[in-house]
């Protein structure tokens, strides 16, 4: 199979490389420390090949206003990568507020996907997502949002739509919606133990509630983690499957 190889092509597949690269280095699904960078290489070349032919970018030509346009390209990349990683933070913001009301606030550990410092159970939510999302068929999610794309921003046009605004607010709500769901079953267990060890308190003043209660809390909590895993599994699933609404309703 012989691919052209004039100065229209060669533009396209540029500009289309640009975008992928920007969405894959800035997906949550594709860091550093997951994905090899042989392997995400690979992965944008291949992409970019099979979608240049499918994005109308052949009328443009390597002029001097070229680089400017392939910098737009990755700047685009990244905000779709950016929508992602948004909406999987709101899973990790629920872990950590799961942390915070289990006594783990303080017990951090070096992330390396993230690069930074992060809570245990931030981190497990955070694995779990991504683990969710491929099983979801999130990377044929990847492929339709980089098309779709083109129809808000078409290739090196370097024109700002004003749904940007839009979209970026929208992704932002959603990750405090995404940190309720996720985190309320067992926000509501722990709840109903402090409302407990309150009452036992009140009623028992000789017993020293807090000492008993931070291990007891502890273990409830990850009694609770454990019980509602597969209710979380069918959430996040869901959550990723809609995702291709979700960006064309913000499209």
């Amino acid at each position: 199979m012989a691919f052209p190889a004039n100065e229209a092509t060669v533009s396209a597949f540029l500009l289309v490389l640009g975008r992928v690269a920007g969405a894959v280095a800035a997906s949550p699904f594709f860091r550093r420390g997951q994905v090899p960078v042989l392997v995400r290489a690979c992965l944008c070349f291949i992409l970019a090949l099979f979608l240049s032919p499918l994005v109308g970018a052949e009328a443009l030509r390597l002029d001097l206003a070229f680089p400017l346009r392939l910098t737009y390209e990755v700047l685009v990349g990244v905000f779709l990568g950016y929508l992602f990683t948004l909406v999987v933070s709101g899973v990790s913001m629920a872990g950590g507020i799961l942390d915070f009301e289990m006594g783990f606030g303080l017990a951090h550990s070096f992330d390396p996907n993230s690069g930074s410092y992060a809570s245990l159970l931030s981190r497990f939510y955070l694995m779990l997502a991504v683990l969710v999302f491929y099983l979801a068929g999130g990377h044929r999610l990847l492929v339709v949002s980089l098309l779709a794309s083109y129809r808000v921003f078409p290739a090196g046009s370097l024109a700002l739509p004003e749904i940007i605004s839009t979209a970026s607010a929208k992704a932002a709500a959603e990750v405090f919606v995404v940190a309720v769901k996720v985190a309320a079953p067992v926000m509501g267990a722990l709840f109903v133990a402090d409302v407990v060890f309150g009452l036992v308190a009140r009623s028992v003043p000789q017993l020293n509630v807090f000492v008993l209660g931070i291990p007891l809390k502890v273990l409830l909590g990850l009694l609770a983690v454990a019980v509602t895993m597969p209710a979380t599994v069918f959430f996040l699933r869901r959550l990723f499957e809609g995702f291709e609404g979700w960006l064309a309703g913000a499209w």
